[in-house]
């Protein structure tokens, strides 16, 4: 009945993973942008991917950064995996991620796993995307 129940949920997780790759895939806008080969990290954290931080912390917000301090973070992409299988995709506006633009820093657990991507911004007053994502693990 263990192994019964184990292959479930592995199925589960399988069939949650490729829905929302899908999706992700037909509302992408950084598909086929421009794309800036920058570095992007979280403000006060390093540019190597993932980055650990505790839940408690993040769940008060954080900032997007470039390794290029003359671009403006305009956005960027937010995809959230919880231990308990939860999948969420968000994009956010600016360069902060706030418990009220991203009601889902109100429910961090640690082990859960967000990625940062199709990060927005401004170069010479056009908008570019830039090629790096990056991961962050909750402890």
């Amino acid at each position: 009945m263990a192994a019964f129940n184990r292959l479930l949920i592995l199925g589960l997780l399988f069939l949650c993973s490729v829905k929302t790759k899908a999706q992700a895939d037909e509302i992408n806008p950084c598909k086929n942008a421009d794309l800036f080969n920058v570095a992007a990290t979280l403000k006060d954290y390093s540019f190597v991917s993932p980055i650990h931080i505790p839940a408690k912390t993040l769940s008060k917000g954080f900032t997007v950064i470039t390794s290029d301090s003359t671009l403006t973070v305009t956005g960027f992409r937010v995809y959230y995996w919880g231990k308990r299988c939860d999948l969420y995709v968000r994009d956010v506006k600016g360069d902060r991620a706030t418990p009220e633009n991203l009601p889902i820093l109100k429910r961090l657990l640690s082990e859960d796993r967000i990625m940062i991507e199709c990060i927005s911004v401004l170069y010479n007053k056009t908008k570019k995307h830039i090629e790096s994502s990056f991961q962050i693990l909750l402890n």
